[in-house]
């Protein structure tokens, strides 16, 4: 090999780690030739030593176990989110319907129970349609009520895990 034509990352890797083999003297050769092959072998040669270093943490030997308890020890508040949201909009249907429609669609939907999913869907539209009311003025609630679920089950997450966010 003359210094004309440089050695491919691939051929330094393999001679920086040793898997040469009948072509170690060419390529020796051409490295104590070329300075730019030879700046290249050392700076695989750096790169080797340094990922070679440990500098992870440290673990105690009861380490895994420790969390795990944590974890079964943090209060599992689903239950609670979901009664809480069932309140909200109830709340909110309370406040924007008032008492009166609501009883009422709660009461045609009772007297349905009996009947196809067909007849509640049918009892949905002459609700809406008794109200001057769409599907949005259902269905946004519903989306609303569902984005502030994710967010809360994000946020309990984070919670959970200490996450360095919350703590601002």
């Amino acid at each position: 090999m003359t210094s004309e034509r440089h050695l491919t990352d691939e051929q330094i890797q393999d001679f920086v780690d040793g898997n040469i083999g009948s072509d170690f003297a060419a390529i020796a050769g051409h490295i104590e030739e070329c300075a730019r092959c030879r700046v290249a072998v050392d700076q695989y040669k750096a790169l080797s030593a340094g990922l070679s270093v440990d500098t992870g943490p440290t673990l105690s030997a009861d380490f895994a176990a420790r969390v795990a308890a944590r974890l079964h020890a943090a209060p599992d508040w689903t239950l609670a989110l979901v009664a809480a949201s069932i309140a909200a909009v109830a709340a909110v249907l309370v406040v924007v319907f008032g008492f009166e429609p609501i009883l009422e669609f709660a009461g045609n939907l009772s007297d349905m129970q009996a009947e196809a999913t067909g007849a509640a869907a049918t009892a949905v539209k002459s609700f809406l349609a008794r109200y001057n009311l769409t599907s949005t003025h259902i269905v946004f609630p519903i989306i609303t009520l569902l984005f502030y679920l994710v967010i809360d089950s994000v946020i309990t997450g984070l919670k959970r895990r200490g996450h360095a966010l919350l703590s601002l």
